[in-house]
């Protein structure tokens, strides 16, 4: 399975776990529940904006290198695969919900 994470982007096991795959689960997980407990849309799409918080930090530290001592040209490319598997696992949870929704009647 490595082998297939390192040809994708080539880093350790180590990056891919804490930048993509545990990213991934907690958003996963989190919408599942957001979805399944929330009332209102803005709590439920709290992963999203997570996401585009992501995204708007790294394109506001390309256009104006205020956070060129924190973040360099290779992390925020992680950081933005972060936030890609981030909305990625979100929309899965979303499907999950729904799929389960469809079925199951209240």
């Amino acid at each position: 399975m490595y082998e297939i994470l390192h040809s994708l982007i080539p880093v350790g096991l180590g990056i891919w776990i804490l930048f993509f795959i545990l990213p991934g689960l907690l958003s996963l997980i989190g919408q599942i529940i957001l979805c399944g407990l929330a009332v209102k849309i803005t709590v439920k799409l709290l992963p999203v904006g997570l996401a585009a918080v992501i995204i708007l930090l790294v394109l506001i530290n390309g256009a104006t290198g205020i956070l060129d001592f924190l973040i360099g040209g290779f992390i925020a490319l992680l950081l933005v695969g972060t936030a890609l598997f981030i909305l990625g696992a979100s929309l899965i949870g979303w499907l999950i919900h729904g799929i389960v929704k469809l079925f199951v009647k209240k």
